[in-house]
Formats: C-alpha cells, structure tokens, sequence
C-alpha cells in the first residue's frame, strides 16, 4: 500500500470516533487503517470504514499507544490522525508534501513543557495530525521519540515540581525534543489541517477539525467552508466575516477583537439592528483607539 491515513484507538468511545472520522475518507478514495488491541471487541452493528484493522498486543490505552504504535503504519506515506477529528476536506495535498519533507506536524496551542535545552521559538507541535514518510530518518525520529517519552513518563518532565502523574502522559513535549534533536526535514502544517478551536482561525477551507465537542455538531461541521471567507471560532461558535449569520457572545474581548480585525464592518447595519454596532465601538476607543473618533 503506498499511501493512507492510520488510527490507533483503544476501547468504544474511540473506536467509534475513529470510525466516524475515517467513514469520510472514501469521499476522496483515500485508503485508511485502525491499530486497536488485540483483544478489542468491536460492536457487531459498526460497519468499520478502514481497508485494512491492525491488532497488537501491549496496548496501555493511554496516550503513550500513539507513540509505541505509530511506526506501525503499513504505508509509504501515512497520515496519522487522532480519532476525535472530522474530514471535511481533500486532505491529499498532505501525501504531496511528503515529496518534499520526512514529516509535517501543526503548531501546538501552547507549550506545555519548557525546556531549558531547547528556545521557546521552537514550539511544540500537535501530534493529532502527523504526516509521515517511511524512511530510515522517519523511524529514527519515532524511536527517539518514544525512548525520550519512556524517560520522562518515569521520571517526570523538567518543569514538573510536582511530578504530576497525568502530565508525563502527555507526548508532544516528548516528541519536541526528539524533532529539535533531529536533522530530520520537516515543515509545520496550516491550520486548516488540524483546526482545533476555540480560538483557532482559518483563511481557506478547513480539512480536518479536531476537537471533540466540535464534531459532534452536524450543523458546524456543515457550515464550517460554506464560504470563502475567514473563520474563527470562539466558545464553540463559528464566526465567518462578511456573513449575515454572524453570532456574537457576550465576551467584551471578542467584540473589541473583532472589531479591531476590521470584521465587523463588513455586517454594519446588521450589527446597528441588533445593538452590537454601539457595544463594539465602546470597546475598540476603550482599549484599541482612543485617538479614533470617526467611528
């Protein structure tokens, strides 16, 4: 097989995940494979959507599986991606990419760890979606990386005074190190391929959203590139500049935003008829402008 997405999931809630995820895949002839445990009973009413079901022993049904199993990819370019995600668009611009690099991540949100070792203009990456070759420097990095994870998962990270036993769980920290570590090639994803909300933001239609309360709303994921126009999301809501379906919160901070992003004028008289138009511009001369009064 040459190329496909891979899943790991243990237990029901991400099986079913997984499958949801993968069942848009044949949209675009896109071939995809689960790794589960051995031992994993599938509900006889799923109708599994991957070509191809892994079985391994030595599950730990913790977010360590990603790290020891990820390797395990039967294709020459995989796609890895988490089981809380939705397809909503072509994602073989990720298989082409690979041409050029070993592997493709997204920035993470945040730093978790610091690290004294390595600058903090060096952020670590979400590993819920990874684009991957199969070569020897892909498989040296994944060996780096879970040697590196085994480590702190027993001795805590760094940072980590309290040696919080949830927070050596956690793989991203692990595998930034093992990528600033590497001579690996590699290139950071847009967000388009892994829009994670709340607060994520988009310019092109999105490919793959990943948050768990998110797919779970038909009605966003339907509206979500509906048009060509920027998209943010903010408390699970979908704001589009430019559309007359635009939802503001009650957040004073998201309204001075938007306004200060120049989104708001776009939706003037629709803001004026529903009372925002003034709220907003109290905010923007408040903490933006208040040199501006020709608003």
């Amino acid at each position: 097989m040459n190329i496909g997405v891979l899943y790991i999931a243990s237990g029901q809630q991400y099986i079913d995940e997984a499958i949801s995820s993968a069942s848009n895949l044949n949209t675009y002839d896109i071939s995809s494979t689960l790794i589960t445990p051995a031992d994993e009973e599938f509900d006889a009413r799923d109708e599994l959507p991957f070509d191809n079901v892994i079985r391994k022993d030595g599950f730990r049904n913790d977010l360590g599986d990603k790290v020891k199993y990820i390797s395990e990819s039967p294709y020459e370019k995989t796609v890895f991606i988490d089981s809380d995600t939705a397809i909503v668009g072509d994602i073989s611009p990720l298989f082409e990419l690979l041409n050029r690099v070993d592997i493709a991540v997204a920035r993470s949100p945040v730093d978790v760890v610091e690290f004294d070792d390595i600058p903090d203009s060096f952020p670590e990456l979400n590993t819920g979606v990874v684009a991957y070759g199969n070569s020897k420097e892909v498989r040296n990095l994944f060996e780096k990386w879970e040697e590196i994870y085994n480590i702190y998962l027993k001795s805590g990270f760094p940072d980590d005074k309290d040696r919080n036993p949830k927070k050596r769980l956690l793989n991203q920290p692990s595998f930034r190190k093992a990528l600033y570590e590497s001579d690996i090639s590699y290139s950071i994803l847009p967000r388009e391929y892994n829009f994670r909300g709340p607060g994520a933001s988009a310019s092109n239609k999105v490919k793959i959203i990943h948050h768990r309360r998110l797919i779970s709303n038909s009605e966003f994921l339907n509206e979500i590139n509906e048009v060509e126009v920027l998209r943010c999301i903010w408390r699970d809501k979908l704001y589009r500049r430019g559309h007359k379906d635009v939802v503001f919160g009650n957040n004073s901070l998201l309204v001075r935003s938007i306004y200060h992003l120049n989104q708001i004028l776009p939706i003037e008289d629709w803001l004026q008829a529903t009372g925002q138009f003034e709220r907003a511009k109290y905010y923007y001369k408040k903490y933006v402008d208040r040199s501006d009064r020709s608003i």
